[in-house]
């Protein structure tokens, strides 16, 4: 039919509401197609019961009469084929007749069918009409097209100008419908590419979130991942990202060509100027080229009243802090995020609970937090968000109880165990009352309350807590699904923490079926399940095993992913340290050192991951007894160490005791001592008493010492 339907599955990652987001989507569209049979389907969270409770595809319908767009209504007869599906509470199912009633009340035509094949037939009358009305269109072009030659025939001829002044206005008149006619076509072509870009810089977010790798292998790793999801070659979803910033500048440029002629559209055409920029800035993110990228936002920006656009100008804004902290321009990135905040809190149409504010206020809390690592003014933020919310939106709302849910996580970072879970459980006693034990915003409390549980150690609440998660997402959204699946593995790894290793490859072994039947062999997160399931055969001391099973990984990410991708390099380290578990010193110093290497090329020789190489290979030398080699690397690792971790972590008590033995097998008792005594100390504050590492640290200085354990330094 020549008509390009707006999908779902290609929406952007946004910051607005859904319904914001289909009434953005809705809005550029002639015409709103609404099928209606008797499932109620998808709604959103958390549920607001009342009157107006709506489903997502019963908003579109009311979206488009809000609109006031053509809305052709089709509705399925009771004896309809449906698709096998799971039956719907009778609640669900009365809102959905509720919604079909309305349908048949309302004056607009509805009609209904009994087949796919009447569909069709219905479908095809569709068409023909479209067909008619492309028609008419041309017939009218044509008169354009006559009225225009009619015009400056008048003009070779005429001798008054008010004839002349005529043939102007027609002239006008077919470039303004050139223009017209351009700019919907540009909008057209730019819908396909637009679709990968959205779908690339989703990849992109992802893997920032999993922090893997550098900016450039995080391009190329979610270039492929869409790649493949949409059946194409890399190549070509570069081509189409390309071609979504050429199309966008062009359209940019049509814009404002007629915004400058035709002055009843410059509002319109600025608005259409700026919202292009911001689909250039995108298409920009998906070639990483942030500097672009955050020019063409300020571009929009520039073309935004706070006034009259408080919600575009608040939402391009963010936009510009994002792109700031990309480029690690961090000062100006926390600014802007400041300013976003009070612009949201200060204007009456945002206001404290909008979700611009409510990202912003997140996104400087993460800055402070993440960024600065200023844990007391992130906490000092959250807690004046918590209290903003509390009063502004009640104590209840979805907003206010993650704002809980994220200070409760705070201070379970900081060991602050007892208010963190006071908190959360809190937080959870109002949701389960509010929304119901089954609902999205009192899972996510619960999923909270699992992370700060594990983090004080408490194993067995943990995996209670993080059972109740796994059964929601099995009910809400499949056994097979990407989340649910993540969940699994979460659970999977609490529980071979605390020791049921037999429960635990279980679950290792059900994400890794499922993976392979759903993504395929050689998916990243397929593969991140397979090197799970090596993971529980290197504890179960089936080296073997497990060291097949981390080489076949091994080859799929140096195939896939490259020999040099972070991935790859940590499947390297794991190969290695099931060569070291069957005394293959040479082989596992071999990769380790190959990986060290490589970090060094990638990261420089101060990175945490390179130092981390380092230790591996001075642990090494220890063992080969090449005490001199493994002195220098060891000496290495504590100048790191020394500068970037706490005076009392137990990794640089670890590090002084090593260093301290290899001084020691050579003679230079003297230099082992002092470090002796600072690893016992570290370990009197940081591990319990009966800690085989505290005893190892203990036993060494007593020797030392000539028989006394004790830390303190001499006189």
């Amino acid at each position: 039919m020549e008509c390009l339907p707006i999908v779902q599955d290609d929406f952007p990652p946004d910051y607005k509401s859904v319904r914001d987001m289909l009434r953005t989507k809705i809005q550029t569209c002639n015409a709103v197609v609404h099928l209606a049979g008797f499932y109620y389907g998808a709604e959103p969270q958390p549920v607001i019961p009342g009157p107006d409770r709506r489903s997502f595809t019963q908003m579109e319908y009311e979206i488009a009469m809000e609109l006031n767009l053509p809305c052709y209504v089709f509705l399925c007869g009771r004896d309809f084929p449906f698709d096998p599906h799971d039956p719907e509470p009778e609640e669900k199912q009365q809102l959905q007749l509720d919604h079909r009633e309305r349908l048949l009340k309302r004056d607009e035509l509805f009609y209904e069918f009994a087949s796919p094949e009447e569909l069709a037939n219905r479908t095809r009358e569709l068409q023909l009409s479209v067909e008619g009305l492309r028609k008419e269109l041309a017939r009218e072009r044509n008169r354009r097209r006559l009225a225009m030659v009619a015009a400056v025939a008048a003009l070779a001829i005429a001798v008054v100008g008010g004839i002349w002044m005529h043939g102007r206005q027609k002239q006008q008149e077919a470039v303004n419908v050139a223009q017209t006619s351009e700019i919907a076509s540009l909008k057209a072509q730019l819908e396909g590419p637009w679709a990968v870009v959205n779908k690339v810089n989703a990849a992109m977010e992802m893997m920032r979130q999993q922090k893997a790798g550098t900016e450039e292998e995080m391009k190329t790793a979610a270039i492929t991942l869409v790649a493949t999801e949409m059946k194409k070659t890399p190549d070509e979803i570069k081509q189409a990202i390309d071609s979504s910033a050429e199309l966008a500048q062009k359209l940019i440029v049509a814009a404002r060509a007629e915004g400058d002629k035709d002055a009843s559209k410059r509002e319109e055409s600025r608005r259409l100027e700026a919202e292009t920029y911001i689909k250039l800035a995108a298409s920009h993110e998906a070639a990483a080229n942030y500097t672009e990228a955050l020019a063409a936002y300020q571009k929009a920006f520039e073309l935004m009243d706070p006034k009259t656009q408080p919600e575009e100008w608040l939402d391009t804004l963010c936009s510009i802090a994002d792109m700031q902290g990309e480029l690690g321009r961090e000062e100006e990135s926390r600014d802007n995020f400041i300013k976003a905040v009070q612009f949201g809190m200060e204007t009456p149409a945002l206001g404290v609970g909008h979700r611009l504010t409510v990202f912003a206020s997140d996104s400087l809390t993460s800055h402070y937090r993440f960024k600065e690592k200023n844990y007391a003014a992130a906490e000092k933020m959250m807690r004046e968000s918590l209290a903003q919310r509390s009063k502004n939106l009640g104590p209840n709302d979805p907003k206010t109880l993650a704002a809980m849910g994220d200070l409760s996580e705070l201070l379970a970072e900081q060991k602050q165990f007892e208010e963190a879970s006071t908190i959360a459980l809190k937080a959870l006693e109002a949701s389960e009352k509010v929304y119901g034990e089954d609902n999205k915003v009192t899972i996510d409390i619960v999923n909270n309350l699992a992370g700060i549980f594990e983090e004080a150690d408490d194993m067995e609440t943990a995996i209670e807590m993080k059972r109740r998660v796994v059964d929601f997402k099995v009910k809400t959204l499949g056994d097979d699904s990407g989340s649910t699946l993540a969940t699994q593995t979460a659970l999977a790894g609490m529980l071979k923490r605390n020791g049921d290793l037999k429960e635990a490859k279980k679950l290792y072994t059900h994400v890794l079926e499922t993976r392979e039947k759903t993504l395929g062999p050689d998916h990243p997160d397929t593969l991140f399940s397979e090197e799970s399931v090596a993971g529980m055969l290197r504890r179960e001391k089936d080296y073997e095993g497990a060291e097949k099973l981390y080489r076949s990984v091994l080859a799929a990410r140096e195939k896939i992913q490259g020999p040099d991708h972070p991935d790859t390099l940590d499947t390297q380290d794991n190969v290695a340290a099931v060569l070291w578990d069957q005394d293959d010193l040479a082989g596992a110093e071999k990769l380790y050192r190959r990986g060290l290497k490589a970090r060094e090329a990638k990261y420089g020789p101060g990175d945490v991951r390179t130092i981390d190489s380092v230790k591996n290979v001075a642990e090494l030398r220890d063992l080969q007894e090449d005490y001199p080699a493994a002195e220098e690397l060891y000496r290495r690792v504590l100048k790191f160490q020394e500068a970037e971790l706490k005076e009392t972590d137990p990794d640089l008590a670890a590090t002084y005791y090593h260093l301290a033995t290899v001084l020691v097998q050579q003679d230079q008792n003297d230099k082992a001592l002092p470090l002796a005594r600072k690893a016992v100390l570290i370990a009197k504050e940081s591990l319990p008493e009966d800690s085989r590492q505290r005893a190892s640290y203990e036993k060494l200085l007593a020797k030392l010492n000539g028989g006394s354990a004790n830390a303190a330094p001499e006189e």
